[in-house]
């Protein structure tokens, strides 16, 4: 962790995730370091449950190199209508595009909702 930071990283981990958040420079290589550290306790970083993500405006040429070399895909989702939308969710809180968080709010609104009115109706089944 100190090494992630003095390069202007942090990684945070809780329960069995970890982000590792900060530049492409950082963040990439920091993947591999932590893998490294996770095997010398006896544990292995699943590489199935990774994602990451950047604003657009942020991506250049080494964010691409470095996520491909890593082998981490990029968070995403598709609205209704096929649109793409770029982001994920750490511990259940979405980061991403303007409209990845918004879609992603009315979806989970929609499903609280639903969820109350099918409790409501079983306890209330008149």
């Amino acid at each position: 962790m100190t090494r992630c930071k003095k390069k202007g990283g942090i990684i945070l981990s809780g329960a069995n995730d970890t982000y590792i958040l900060g530049p492409p420079e950082i963040t990439f290589p920091g993947v591999k370091h932590h893998e490294e550290r996770l095997a010398s306790i006896g544990l292995k970083l699943n590489y199935s449950k990774m994602k990451c993500y950047i604003k657009e405006s942020k991506k250049s040429e080494i964010y691409h190199e470095l996520r491909e070399a890593a082998n981490i895909p990029e968070g995403f989702t598709e609205s209704e209508d096929g649109t793409t939308l770029f982001g994920l969710r750490a511990y259940g809180i979405p980061i991403g595009s303007e409209v990845f968080v918004t879609e992603w709010l009315i979806t989970k609104g929609e499903r609280i909702r639903s969820n109350m009115f099918e409790i409501g109706n079983l306890l209330d089944p008149d």
